[in-house]
């Protein structure tokens, strides 16, 4: 939760709850060791300890008076933010004014953090989230523009459904010169953000949304990530943003006539985040469905027909079909699967007309068998599955969507066939969740034209645990002598929520873009995929180590392997009281295409 003031930074207090007596003004609970009550006022003297509602005031001497819907407190004390013994935040001031439920007014507060004066101010408002405020104000240091700094405001509402929705507004400006706009809304069913970044002769439009109205017969969702002007990416500051090659928006309607079908239209737009050009938008339709063959398996069927048009550009037309099915048997003891995939695209792009058919087949028999260990909520279920399993890909392509895309086709004309024998293992939990996964497999992959196959070894292991998580896909080619391998994984060896390392890695070496798809990825046609279309390894680690009295260091970054070169790194400082009425996090950071560091610190003080 942000914390909230009227006038400066210092934090928000929640006093939603402050009971009320019989007389007309708030209750107040005290102790002193000499006081004085006098019509609707205390003189408290000594070691003074009050509370109005989650308010802790403490002083010396205290004159305390109640009215009709406040208190007036006249010190000099000090208010703590929380109820806990060991507050880190205080703020000194000289009179207090206690307006239920949500506002404090103090005169010249001094703001502290632990024995230590961090801010003084003539005035302080102090209010809670549900209530419009100002909030801490943004302190940063973006690369080469220098220092930005400026004040956030914050507006709240409840909105038709009685759901609370809010406007957070920062006005920045760089001491270099430069300004930036961020804005974030969030509601019960949707958020935004949106920035605007304006430096030196160039700017970034950064917009993120996403929402829905929720399910219903005829339903809506948006979505967008976009990154627009001269600054685009360098204007990013998040690693995985920059990487983005695309920008996409979609807004789309959804009514389901039927409970197997699903029929759209949207409108969509499409731009190349490296190039800037014009982005290109228009309508789309599309129909889904899905239902049960039977007992034994299930069908999926999608297809979608797209106009897409840049300004002053004919449009461009992308229609594409996608149908699948999975059976499943048993022949005896031995388990029968079956996995059928067909895709076809048309398209006719600046004046350029192609298509691409894709089909994939395979069927997988095994042999389970299967053992149980312990009872009742401490049982578990192994088992071992020999298995023996034969697919084709078949494929023709005019390679345009690859083209306009700006990647390399995942896969050309011709067709590639595997079958393979091996054994996968899990491990079952009571309650069917698998606790861990691992399959080996090896033989032969049909070349193109009816070139001899190559050998190949697969394998996978997944286990997902409160202090390990490991998720790896591996394959090794013999190609007549030509040896390739890749592999895509990550890993995290602690609690999520501790300490913890995660690292992450992608390779691939001397093993084409074609045979790479077909051992690894399902749909070799997914425009926005990008996984393992050029050779090389990237890796990358975060780590997360807990320090002492809620403090915690993270750092991370990512590495191109073969080059030697840091894409990105990343070390922070981060601080939490344990009660939550506190959170300190300060970041530096830096990204390969941005010059410079970035650094960052915010301090909310959270209502409990």
């Amino acid at each position: 939760m942000r914390c909230l003031t009227a006038l400066v930074p210092a934090g928000c207090l929640l006093a939603a709850g402050i009971a009320r007596a019989a007389e007309p003004g708030p209750r107040v609970d005290f102790r002193a060791d000499r006081v004085v009550i006098d019509q609707g006022s205390a003189e408290l003297e000594g070691d003074v300890h009050a509370t109005c509602g989650p308010y802790a005031l403490d002083a010396s001497k205290l004159r305390i008076a109640t009215a009709p819907g406040s208190v007036e407190v006249t010190g000099p004390a000090t208010v703590t933010l929380c109820p806990c013994p060991t507050a880190p935040v205080s703020i000194r001031f000289a009179r207090a004014t206690i307006r239920p439920p949500s506002d404090l007014v103090l005169r010249r507060p001094a703001l502290r953090i632990g024995d230590t004066t961090v801010l003084w101010l003539p005035a302080a408002w102090l209010r809670t989230p549900d209530q419009p405020g100002l909030l801490t104000p943004r302190l940063a240091w973006r690369g080469d523009d220098g220092l930005l700094i400026g004040p956030g405001f914050h507006l709240p509402w409840v909105d038709a459904t009685s759901a609370p929705a809010s406007l957070d507004v920062y006005v920045s400006g760089y001491t270099s010169g430069g300004l930036e706009l961020d804005t974030a809304l969030r509601t019960r069913r949707a958020e935004t953000r949106l920035r605007f970044d304006h430096a030196g002769d160039a700017s970034l439009l950064d917009l993120r949304a996403t929402g829905s109205t929720g399910p219903a017969p005829v339903s809506a969702s948006w979505f967008a990530d976009l990154a627009r002007g001269s600054r685009a990416p360098a204007g990013l500051i998040e690693f995985d943003r920059a990487l983005r090659t695309w920008d996409h928006a979609r807004a789309e309607a959804v009514a389901r006539p039927w409970r197997s079908l699903s029929v759209a239209t949207s409108i969509e737009a499409w731009g190349s985040r490296r190039t800037q050009r014009p982005m290109a938008f228009g309508p789309v339709a599309s129909l889904s469905g899905e239902g049960a063959l039977g007992s034994i398996g299930s069908w999926q069927l999608a297809a979608s027909s797209r106009w897409l048009a840049a300004p002053d550009t004919a449009a461009d037309r992308i229609s594409r079909a996608v149908g699948s099915a999975h059976l499943m048997t048993f022949a005896g003891p031995m388990r029968v699967r079956a996995r059928g995939r067909g895709a076809a695209t048309a398209l006719d792009l600046d004046g350029a007309r192609g298509q691409d058919l894709f089909a994939s087949g395979d069927v997988d028999a095994a042999f389970p068998l299967v053992r149980g260990f312990g009872r009742d909520a401490l049982s578990w279920t192994h088992r071992v599955e020999p298995f023996v399993t034969a697919g084709a890909i078949a494929a023709s392509t005019s390679g345009e969507s690859f083209r306009v895309a700006g990647r390399p086709a995942a896969i050309a004309e011709g067709t590639r066939w595997i079958a393979s024998t091996g054994v996968r293992t899990d491990l079952v939990a009571r309650g069917g969740t698998a606790a861990a996964r691992a399959e080996l497999s090896a033989g032969q992959l049909g070349g193109r034209d009816g070139e001899a196959g190559a050998r190949v070894a697969t394998g996978s292991v997944a286990t997902e645990g409160s202090k390990l998580s490991v998720r790896a896909e591996a394959a090794a080619v013999d190609d007549h002598g030509q040896r390739g391998s890749l592999l895509i994984g990550r890993a995290r060896l602690g609690k999520a929520q501790g300490a913890h390392v995660a690292v992450r890695g992608a390779h691939r070496d001397a093993v084409d873009a074609v045979t790479a798809r077909a051992l690894v990825v399902t749909d070799p046609f997914a425009l926005g995929s990008s996984w393992l279309d050029a050779s090389g390894t990237s890796v990358g680690a975060d780590a997360v180590v807990p320090l002492f009295r809620g403090y915690r260091a993270q750092a991370g970054g990512d590495a191109d392997a073969q080059s030697s070169r840091v894409l990105a790194w990343r070390v922070g400082l981060l601080y939490a009281h344990p009660c939550g009425c506190l959170a300190a996090t300060s970041w530096v950071s830096h990204r390969i295409g941005r010059a410079g560091v970035d650094a960052w610190l915010s301090l909310d003080l959270i209502a409990r």
